[in-house]
């Protein structure tokens, strides 16, 4: 899996594969950044553990965990901008049913607005129109209000007596 990057925190993804089919039990530990909370959520961002808890990974199963580093102090200033700092590489060891040590780095990233065209499944690069009920609709609401006029003063609605 990649890491996951917000406007707040960076989350680095460490994925755990599991090929026998009994449970195995894991402790991830990770070490403390100054200026950084430090915590493990799974993949939908829930809170699992602080470093050093013991994790389970089921029997044939793949697991991808993060290890989320969220700015502390990381207030907008009047302008709503937030000053970071740059995301700090972490030292992940893993023990118990397996054992590893892996030094993380973060992802370099590079965004740049050349154009603004956009591609894709469901993709549209241009304004949509007002579609065609809706002219439909407008149409038929000018032909009755037309209509109740012309009646209207065929029977002599709008005549002085």
């Amino acid at each position: 899996a990649n890491d996951r990057i917000s406007a707040s925190q960076y989350m680095y993804a460490v994925t755990f594969v599991n090929k026998d089919v009994y449970a195995k039990n894991v402790q991830i530990g990770f070490g403390h950044i100054d200026g950084w909370y430090v915590t493990l959520v799974d993949a939908d961002g829930t809170l699992v553990a602080e470093s050093g808890a013991e994790v389970t990974i089921y029997g044939l199963q793949t697991v991808t965990y993060y290890i989320a580093l969220m700015q502390m102090g990381a207030d907008p200033d009047e302008d709503g901008n937030v000053a970071s700092s740059p995301v700090q590489g972490i030292t992940v060891t893993i023990s118990g049913d397996a054992s590893s040590t892996k030094a993380l780095e973060p992802q370099e990233i590079s965004v740049t607005v050349d154009d603004s065209g956009v591609s894709g499944g469901d993709a549209i690069d241009e304004r949509s129109g007002i579609p065609s009920g809706v002219w439909f609709l407008v149409a038929v609401i000018i032909l009755m209000i037309i209509a109740a006029f012309w009646l209207a003063s065929k029977r002599g609605v709008f005549a002085r007596r």
